[in-house]
């Protein structure tokens, strides 16, 4: 399932549950998500987007081996609930979560803080977003690099669940 955030009421689900198991099922639900518009902009409610997903899991159709959250954002959490809280709770209950920080190299000023916090912004996920076994951070530097990035999340969460690189 694919779920958009932007302030604490601006989460929705874009693609529903779908069981992915090969490239005619990847490209389903590529083309899905593809087709989809953006519906928010603005704030930034990590927390409200992981507590949407977790309750998207407790709702999902299918058993899994693995409950895994991705939170991919350009920001800090700077709208509704603490987001170090709910990811407490989603590790509590038995689910990972993993971060794609997508770093902005020329902020403007009023964003400069949100952007990039003290230590940067993969440090601030690893403080505050990511959780539970295994979980990782990877750091994107540009759209064109979102792909591979991509890429390389999902063959580390599906395949080898050992530690990625944290550049692209």
């Amino acid at each position: 399932t694919y779920i958009e955030f932007a302030s604490a009421f601006e989460v929705r689900t874009v693609v529903d549950w779908m069981l992915v198991r090969d490239e005619a099922s990847a490209a389903a639900f590529a083309e899905r998500l593809h087709a989809a518009p953006r519906n928010f902009w603005g704030r930034t409610a990590i927390g409200s987007g992981v507590d949407h997903a977790l309750q998207a899991i407790a709702e999902a159709p299918f058993e899994a081996q693995r409950r895994v959250i991705d939170v991919c954002g350009d920001g800090t959490n700077n709208n509704g609930p603490d987001v170090a809280g709910v990811r407490d709770k989603a590790v509590e209950a038995g689910v990972t979560i993993n971060g794609l920080a997508i770093i902005n190299d020329r902020p403007v000023s009023w964003t400069f803080a949100h952007v990039q916090p003290p230590g940067g912004l993969p440090n601030y996920y690893r403080e505050n977003v990511t959780g539970g076994p295994g979980s990782f951070v990877l750091e994107v530097h540009d759209f064109r690099s979102f792909g591979a990035a991509m890429t390389r999340k999902l063959i580390n969460e599906v395949a080898l669940r050992g530690t990625p690189p944290t550049r692209f």
